[in-house]
């Protein structure tokens, strides 16, 4: 039995391109919020709490590896929980450019737009309809969203 989870993702035939798309930013988004993290220690001379590092790691790793094996419930999980991210970038830039609380670093604000960036396009090929129907398909649930009416009795 091989063990391989990029050269499944990365295989055309296996993944469709949407899903394949959604993945790797979803990868990317978290690379960014360890980026931002390690950043904003040195830069700003606060460090983070090895409990919060503990806990982002393993929710960013968790996540990720449980969305690359396909499952649904973490596809889901994922479009939801990628907000949060997103929101702290959010927070970060308007603090420091439009309330001008803290100290502005081009570094950090650049992990932000990445961060933001990453986590919008991974919400968009997440959710988009032909990668829920991936998901379902691959995990053998059935897509009940069909157009063609349900047969009573």
């Amino acid at each position: 039995m091989k063990f391989s989870v990029w050269g499944d993702l990365m295989e055309n035939e296996i993944w469709p391109k949407r899903a394949r798309n959604g993945v790797v930013f979803l990868v990317g988004g978290w690379l960014g919020v360890y980026g931002f993290m390690f950043a904003f220690s040195h830069y700003y001379g606060q460090e983070f709490s090895k409990s919060i590092i503990l806990q982002t790691t393993l929710l960013g790793v968790g996540l990720s590896y449980f969305v690359i094996q396909r499952k649904n419930w973490a596809r889901t999980i994922s479009i939801f929980g990628n907000i949060v991210p997103m929101l702290l970038a959010l927070a970060y830039l308007l603090y420091v450019h439009v309330f001008h609380i803290i100290e502005l670093n081009w570094v950090i604000s650049a992990l932000s737009f990445l961060v933001m960036a990453c986590f919008g396009l991974s919400i968009y090929y997440l959710a988009h309809p032909d990668t829920k129907r991936y998901f379902k398909l691959f995990s053998g649930q059935t897509d009940d969203s069909s157009d063609e009416p349900k047969a009573t009795r």
